[in-house]
């Protein structure tokens, strides 16, 4: 009987702290490093570099990212992110590698920096 006590008490511990640490684990976000804007979210600033969405420049998302550098979120709702690597090759982040929930792109640093969104 004490045995069986035992155990669900073990449990019972073990539910919470499982959930408490998924918790803590949800509300744990990388850092924000600048915003998306856009009709179709072609624009990425960061650090006051505007960068727009372009063709893969001749890099393999899988192998070639870098470092993970943070997150840009939406202008249109904060809530909503991409994650944003550097890419191998291009350490000044001419181009950099973004990822929202599974669709990924690439974008280019403007040589214009022309931010009207």
């Amino acid at each position: 009987m004490k045995k069986t006590i035992h155990m669900r008490r073990s449990i019972l511990v073990l539910i919470v702290m499982m959930l408490v640490a998924s918790v803590v684990c949800s509300c744990i976000r990388p850092p924000v490093i600048g915003e998306v804007y856009g009709s179709e979210h072609q624009y990425i600033v960061i650090d006051g570099e505007t960068y727009t969405e372009c063709n893969n420049p001749g890099v393999n998302k899988n192998t070639d990212r870098n470092e993970k550098l943070g997150i840009v979120v939406f202008r249109s709702n904060e809530d909503e992110y991409m994650t944003v690597w550097s890419l191998k090759g291009y350490e000044n982040n001419e181009y950099i590698y973004t990822l929202w929930v599974y669709d990924g792109a690439y974008y280019k640093k403007d040589t214009n920096q022309n931010e009207d969104g």
